[in-house]
């Protein structure tokens, strides 16, 4: 046996020490699709569909985790088989104990932000150059130094092990049992020089009433087996897993990392626009300088609703005869039935800059982990005009009619929170607030006539001018 080291070994890791590196090694160009028009409408859209599975065009967001992801696995491959003749040792040695925890990291973001995408495009560069099979002097080796496992499907956590395990001890009946199952993973993780698990789609194993409990059953047991463990999850998810208790929040949500879409001003933005028409030159009639913000708008900046909707307006405009796609298209599609349920979500984001009142119901587009997020990359709200600048006690929207569409609980939470900032104690909403509609009377002529009467008589006073001294216009506030 070939003890010796080898200058292959880990060369996974090579050339993916920078972010420029990582960079180029990430971005995957979208494959062109001929012949559209000849294709039946149904036919040609899921062609598109199919041809931007795999486009990758990397953002800053996405540069900075895959580094930090990198970073992990390659820290924990140097500090377990640094070397092929460490390998071969670690391999032969029979465990006495547990293996150490290992970090556990949660990717989220909102759903369609390219979650999904970014684990792909980590398992793509995790791996040998020749693929899985690694060739020594004398060993034949298979090498995964990034596994991925996709949830949806399995029924079970023993389900899920199972297709982590060794094809060939998969096949006996004793990988049924959850404890042989953890053990045989861990040590096959080692067999195969594994740096990394990658869990995904988690949503489709949250479906039941007792969801949070199951998912942290899930994670806990990715988190032991003996590899640093990556799972994405959306924010819903998030928030289940904080009303876990404390011992299982701290070891489920301690480091998570979050993903956000690029904002309306980001390159990356309109490059992922042109990679994507350029799946068909001719067809999308398209410019990312000149459409890029109102496609951010329709989209807010989500990868795959930007998909959605371009598939959707190709689908339409082929419904009526016709083979490319403009802007006037697109809006058509935005507008239409079958983006209905991806527009709601568009316009619950948009609110969200304007109003906290969708926190409350759309909890799962609101990143649970804001204190590390403090750019949140939320719709900014109209900029501040330079003629009405800020103003601690400034309100752009009568505080009386706020205040009087809040319950009981949330008028008491902001009696609470200015007192909190030593706010005037007139300012605070009274619990007796009311939103009242004057009593309805009858109209009639006598009531039309004198509404008239004192209309002509009010106009006559505002046009006769007025003599004042500078103190007596300066107040303007009722008598005592």
């Amino acid at each position: 046996m070939n003890t010796g080291p080898t200058k292959d070994w880990l060369s996974w890791f090579d050339g993916l020490e920078d972010e420029e590196a990582i960079r180029s090694a990430a971005y995957a160009p979208c494959s062109e699709v001929t012949d559209l028009s000849s294709m039946p409408p149904d036919v040609a859209a899921e062609a598109l569909t199919f041809a931007w599975k795999n486009v990758f065009v990397p953002g800053k967001d996405h540069l900075q985790l895959l580094s930090r992801l990198l970073q992990i696995a390659r820290a924990f491959a140097r500090a377990q088989f640094p070397t092929l003749n460490a390998y071969n040792r670690l391999r032969s040695a029979t465990p006495v104990e547990p293996a150490a925890p290992q970090p556990l990291i949660c990717l989220t973001g909102l759903a369609g932000v390219s979650k999904s995408s970014l684990m792909g495009v980590l398992q793509r560069l995790l791996q040998p150059k020749d693929g899985p099979r690694f060739v020594t002097t004398d060993q034949v080796l298979a090498i995964y130094p990034f596994r991925r496992v996709t949830i949806n499907g399995h029924p079970s956590i023993a389900s899920i092990l199972k297709s982590l395990s060794n094809p060939v001890a998969a096949s006996y009946g004793s990988t049924q049992n959850l404890s042989f199952l953890k053990t045989h993973v861990r040590d096959w993780f080692g067999a195969t020089a594994t740096c990394m698990l990658g869990v995904d789609e988690m949503q489709f194993f949250t479906q039941s009433s007792n969801a949070s409990t199951q998912s942290s059953q899930l994670i806990m047991t990715f988190a032991n087996l003996g590899v640093p463990a990556l799972y994405a999850a959306n924010y819903s998810l998030v928030n289940k897993l904080l009303l876990r208790p404390q011992e299982e929040r701290d070891r489920l949500l301690a480091r998570p990392m979050i993903l956000n879409p690029p904002s309306v001003d980001d390159p990356v933005w309109r490059a992922v626009i042109d990679e994507l028409i350029s799946v068909s030159p001719g067809v999308f009639k398209l410019d990312s300088s000149r459409d890029g913000a109102a496609l951010h708008r329709y989209t807010a900046g989500l990868y795959r609703a930007l998909r959605e909707l371009l598939v959707t307006a190709y689908r339409d405009s082929r419904d009526d005869g016709r083979f490319e796609v403009t802007m006037q298209d697109v809006q058509r599609a935005y507008r239409g039935r079958s983006y209905s349920i991806r527009r709601q979500d568009v316009e619950a984001l948009a609110s969200l800059a304007q109003s906290s009142v969708m926190e409350e119901r759309r909890p799962d587009l609101v990143c649970p982990f804001m204190e590390l997020d403090p750019s949140g990359r939320r719709p900014a709200p109209p900029p501040r005009s330079a003629a009405t600048p800020a103003s601690p006690h400034a309100v752009t929207i009568p505080q009386a009619l706020v205040q009087s569409t809040m319950n009981v609980k949330a008028r008491a939470a902001l009696k609470q929170y200015r007192a909190t900032v030593a706010a005037p104690e007139d300012s605070v909403p009274s619990q007796t607030l009311r939103s009242t509609r004057p009593r309805t009377v009858p109209v009639t002529a006598e009531a039309l006539l004198r509404g008239d009467q004192l209309l002509r008589s009010t106009s006559a006073k505002a046009r006769r001018p007025a003599t004042q001294s500078p103190e007596e216009g300066m107040s303007h506030g009722q008598p005592d």
